[in-house]
C-alpha cells in the first residue's frame, strides 16, 4: 500500500532551500512511529537534506541519476514504475512516500492514505508546497490536536486522509 506522510502550512507550504519549515518533536515522534519497519521513498534531494538513511526502515531513493552515491543501505531507483510494481507485487508492505515536491506529485494518483501534519501556522519563505486535496476524492479517517508547548512552537493536526472509493456504475 502506498502512503504520503507530510507537514504543511496553513497554505500547503512544505520547505525552504530542502529543509524542513519548523521543528515540532512531537510529529517527528509520529513520523518515525508510523514509518518504522516500513520503506520509505525519497526524492535525492530529501535524501541528501535528511544525510543518512533513516534507520530500521528499507530506504529507497527516487533519482534519474544513475551515478547517485549513497550509503549501501539505500536502494536507487531511477523510475516511478520500478516501485509501483513492488507495490502490486508486495500488496500488503506499507511504502512511505516522505517527499519532495515533485516525488508527492507523481505518487499522489497511486496513494491510499496520506498522513498530513497540518501546522497552524503560514511560512511565507516557504519555496516548496503539497498537492491541492480536493475532497471529493479524500475523506477524513481521524484527526488529533495538538497544542504549542515550549518545544513545538506552533499549533497542528496530524489528520489521515483515506481515498475515497469511486464507483462507475449507477
Amino acid at each position: 500500500m502506498i502512503n504520503i506522510i507530510v507537514a504543511q502550512g496553513e497554505n500547503r507550504e512544505i520547505g525552504y532551500k530542502n529543509q524542513l519549515l519548523c521543528h515540532l518533536p512531537k510529529d517527528l515522534k509520529h513520523f518515525k512511529d508510523i514509518t518504522m519497519g516500513h520503506t520509505v521513498v525519497m526524492g535525492r534531494k530529501t535524501f541528501e537534506s535528511i544525510g543518512s538513511p533513516l534507520k530500521r526502515r528499507e530506504n529507497i531513493v527516487l533519482s534519474s541519476r544513475t551515478d547517485l552515491s549513497v550509503d549501501e543501505d539505500v536502494i536507487v531507483i531511477n523510475d516511478i514504475d520500478s516501485i509501483l510494481k513492488l507495490n502490486l507485487k508486495y500488496p500488503s508492505k506499507q511504502i512511505f512516500i516522505i517527499g519532495g515536491e515533485s516525488v508527492y506529485l507523481q505518487f499522489l494518483p497511486y496513494t491510499s492514505k496520506i498522513y498530513l501534519t497540518q501546522i497552524h501556522h503560514t511560512f511565507e519563505n516557504a519555496d516548496t508546497r503539497f498537492p491541492y486535496l480536493p475532497d471529493i476524492h479524500w475523506k477524513v479517517e481521524s484527526e488529533k490536536f495538538f497544542e504549542a508547548d515550549e518545544d513545538n512552537p506552533y499549533d497542528f493536526t496530524i489528520k489521515v486522509y483515506k481515498r475515497k472509493m469511486v464507483s462507475c456504475l449507477k
